[in-house]
């Protein structure tokens, strides 16, 4: 039985956090961070294949490790959202709960999907150009 791909919330939310990225540069430096989005898209994307296959054959092991694979990922690179949805669907899987598990596949996919786009479009360089400008702002305001 192939499970039904339903979209439970479609509301779009931030999909990858700034924040975190800026966290990254400060940790490992801005080349180092460009690396790990790199990866992190590769990755996601090898994921979302490993989802999908597993889900059209009910394999509920691969499943599970595929979505754990993913939260990793997505703590690292600050997708909230998704560690979130993917973390649910590792849990239903543990729980043997896999009627619960099949109906949230397609929010974790259409999710990595996002974040794969979100990382393409990244520009660590602007980021850091405008966090540097905030913080100069925070500055001169707590200055006076």
């Amino acid at each position: 039985m192939v499970p039904k791909l339903t979209f439970i919330n479609t509301m779009r939310t931030p999909t990858l956090s700034i924040a975190r990225l800026l966290s990254l540069v400060d940790d490992i430096g801005q080349k180092t961070t460009e690396i790990v989005i790199e990866k992190s898209k590769t990755d996601l994307l090898q994921q979302f294949c490993a989802v999908a296959s597993a889900a059209l054959i009910e394999d509920w092991s691969a499943l599970r490790n595929a979505v754990h694979s993913i939260s990793g990922i997505s703590a690292t690179i600050g997708a909230e959202k998704l560690r979130n949805l993917a973390s649910e669907v590792e849990d239903n899987c543990l729980d043997l709960n896999y009627s619960k598990a099949s109906l949230r596949v397609a929010d974790v996919m259409l999710e990595t999907m996002t974040c794969i786009e979100g990382l393409e479009n990244v520009n660590l360089s602007v980021l850091i150009s405008n966090s540097e400008l905030d913080n100069a702002r925070i500055q001169s305001i707590g200055g006076q």
